[in-house]
């Protein structure tokens, strides 16, 4: 009766026009009307008509050829208004950006959606040959250095929770044991920090510290990732890691965070 109850407030239209959104979303390239609804398992008709209706409100755009259609910005111009308005964010940009000057690696602060890790801010590297990340997107978190450090601060019940899941193994470097990880994640409370060992993508390394709120609560992770071609792990974690560490303070003393 509960579920029956619950059901009668929804709005079968709109739920399948956010779905559609989220497809679009999703999609790295744009859709054709046949692809569009094989994937939503819905008629054309119905998919033509919430396709046309978002075309006019801007959100789609469709491409003459075909045609296939693809998501415009105007959904991210509103949603991102709610991110620009957190107190996390505005604390956090200047901080970010006086160190993205002074390193010019690619950076990115996070924060936990879910069970993934939502990359709010990102500064692509100013190098020609870079690492490449994306506001918006989602990473898992046993595998990326912020991801590892937003799970060690964590409920124990969600890490358990991530790792009952499954450790998807990215790399031949990606930590899929769970006691691996459980000794991992007790050392990165330890030392304040993680580091990513070319576990989410070979090549790559990513050094990770917390940023807390005023209860001291961590609540986002700032990271910089490089190649190895670059740095060794030594060389990035006495050059670039230290002074994450110092922005991490920095940031979580202007959200209120006690000294110690």
């Amino acid at each position: 009766m509960a579920s029956k109850t619950k059901n009668s407030y929804q709005v079968p239209g709109l739920s399948k026009g956010i779905d559609l959104i989220k497809l679009l979303c999703d999609s790295r390239t744009s859709m054709t009307l046949t692809e569009i609804c094989n994937a939503m398992g819905l008629n054309k008709h119905m998919v033509f008509r919430l396709l046309q209706t978002f075309i006019r409100e801007g959100w789609v755009i469709a491409e003459s050829d075909g045609p296939r259609y693809r998501i415009s910005l105007v959904p991210f111009y509103h949603t991102s208004k709610t991110i620009n308005r957190s107190n996390l964010v505005q604390m956090a940009t200047e901080p970010i950006q006086r160190f993205w000057e002074t390193v010019g690696e690619s950076t990115s602060l996070g924060i936990l959606d879910e069970n993934r890790i939502l990359y709010i801010i990102h500064l692509n590297s100013t190098k020609d040959v870079a690492v490449i990340g994306h506001v918006g997107r989602h990473y898992y978190l046993h595998a990326s250095a912020p991801g590892k450090v937003l799970l060690a601060f964590s409920e124990t019940a969600f890490q358990e929770k991530i790792i009952e899941e499954g450790l998807i193994q990215l790399t031949l470097q990606t930590m899929t044991s769970p006691s691996r990880l459980r000794e991992e994640l007790e050392a990165i409370r330890q030392n304040g920090f993680a580091v990513d060992r070319e576990e989410y993508a070979k090549g790559v390394i990513c050094f990770a510290g917390p940023i807390r709120d005023y209860t001291g609560k961590v609540v986002a992770a700032l990271n910089t990732s490089v190649l190895t071609m670059d740095y060794s792990l030594a060389e990035f974690e006495q050059s670039i890691g230290m002074r994450i560490l110092d922005t991490c303070r920095v940031i979580s003393r202007a959200l209120g965070c006690p000294a110690d």
